[in-house]
Formats: C-alpha cells, sequence, structure tokens
C-alpha cells in the first residue's frame, strides 16, 4: 500500500467516525421514528458515502493540486479522471437514490427523515425567537 492510499484511507475512516459520532450526538429520541438503530445505521451508510467522497475524490485531487499534477494534465485528462467521479456522489447525494437501494434504502430514509425533524424543530425555535422580536418592536419596548 503506498502512501497515497495510505492517506486516502486514513482520510476516510477520520470522516467516516467524525460524521458518524456527530449524527449519534445531534439526534435524539424525538427525531426519531421508533427504530433508532435503523437512523443510525443510516448514519453510518452515509458517512461511508461521504468518507468514500472525500478519501477517493478531495483527496487525490488534493495531492494532484498540490503536487503540481494538475497543471500538467491536459483539460480533458482532467475531466475524465476526476470528473466523473465527482458528479457520481453529487448525483447519489443529492437525488436519494440511495434512499431507493434495496439493503440500506430504508436505513438511509430513516436516517433522513430524523434529520428532516431535527431541521424542522431548529426552524420552529428560530420563528419563535424572531416573533419575540418582532413582538416587541411593535410595542416599543
Amino acid at each position: 500500500m503506498t502512501e497515497i492510499q495510505q492517506l486516502q484511507l486514513m482520510a476516510a475512516g477520520v470522516i467516516a467516525l467524525l460524521f458518524f459520532i456527530l449524527a449519534i450526538a445531534i439526534l435524539r429520541k424525538r427525531h426519531m421514528d421508533g427504530r433508532p438503530w435503523a437512523t443510525r445505521g443510516g448514519a453510518m451508510v452515509y458517512a461511508l458515502i461521504f468518507a468514500g467522497f472525500v478519501g477517493g475524490i478531495m483527496v487525490p485531487l488534493q495531492m494532484d493540486f498540490m503536487n503540481g499534477g494538475i497543471a500538467e494534465m491536459s483539460e480533458a485528462e482532467l475531466l475524465t479522471s476526476r470528473l466523473p467521479g465527482l458528479l457520481f456522489f453529487m448525483i447519489v447525494i443529492r437525488s436519494d437514490v440511495t434512499g431507493r437501494l434495496p439493503m440500506v434504502g430504508s436505513l438511509i430514509r430513516a436516517y433522513r427523515s430524523a434529520m428532516l425533524r431535527r431541521t424542522i424543530e431548529g426552524a420552529h425555535k428560530r420563528l419563535d425567537k424572531m416573533q419575540a422580536l418582532d413582538e416587541r418592536a411593535a410595542t416599543g419596548a
């Protein structure tokens, strides 16, 4: 295993671990729909997808950039070597293709719905604060 491969693997592992720990830390029981194991499993799948993006696309791109490899590549080489992987991960994350996968789709949907519930809860809290500020401004206090 080369030094770059070790760096990719280490970066991917750290990213996956931090993503998973953060997901467990911010999601509470009230956000989950009765299946905490599914929500945590979905968080782990998302962590692995994101780690694959960082370790497989971003780290090699940064290494090429730092070592001057991008300056030596033609535009066609750059587009055919880096763009397909970048587009693939962007499509996978944004289009919710992962939610339709046979084995892990239900886990991913559970995680995404828990994150959506958390986001909605936070938005309600911010709206309440803004309404309180508007009420104070309207009364002249």
